[in-house]
């Protein structure tokens, strides 16, 4: 009978030191996450943050964008109450021509927050007022340019709480 009760305890231990070390990770789990870069494409996806370059399809210029680009890309977040988009570096889009639009929602039937090019280039952070964002990029088939760059991060307001059962 002793034998069960001292392995009860140890079993109960061993349970509530796993949990503690869970929680541990993911408090610090955030801080050693890289983020993730991706082109701008058609896609859709569901990361708290990362980052959003052009297309970088230029086959003259590698790091530019190519001619006759129409990409839809949309950062939908799960608890998010907003995201924060900042423009990092150089923005370079052919004026009048070639353009970056961004929406306040999870498509282009959301409503137009901003438009970039090189005559209204961005500038500070800018912020949605809902889950998700989306982007849309369209280039002409004449001049081509460095692009962009983007980081957003989302802030999250509601997060399911865990269930914890006894043991």
């Amino acid at each position: 009978m002793d034998g069960n009760i001292i392995y009860l305890f140890l079993n109960k231990t061993a349970v509530k030191l796993n949990i503690l070390v869970f929680c541990i990770f993911m408090l610090f789990s955030h801080h050693i996450k890289a983020q993730t870069t991706y082109k701008m494409s058609n896609n859709k996806v569901y990361d708290c943050r990362g980052k959003l370059t052009d297309s970088e399809g230029n086959k003259v210029n590698t790091k530019w964008y190519a001619s006759n680009e129409d990409f839809i890309f949309s950062i939908c977040v799960s608890g998010a109450s907003s995201i924060n988009i900042k423009f990092n570096g150089t923005f370079n889009v052919e004026a009048n021509a070639d353009f970056l639009k961004v929406y306040n929602g999870k498509d282009t039937f959301a409503s137009l927050m901003k438009k970039y090019d090189n005559s209204n280039k961005p500038s500070g952070i800018i912020s949605t007022s809902d889950s998700c964002v989306t982007f849309y990029f369209h280039s002409d088939k004449f001049v081509n340019g460095d692009g962009f760059e983007l980081s957003w991060e989302a802030k999250i307001t509601s997060v399911p709480q865990p269930k914890f059962t006894p043991i």
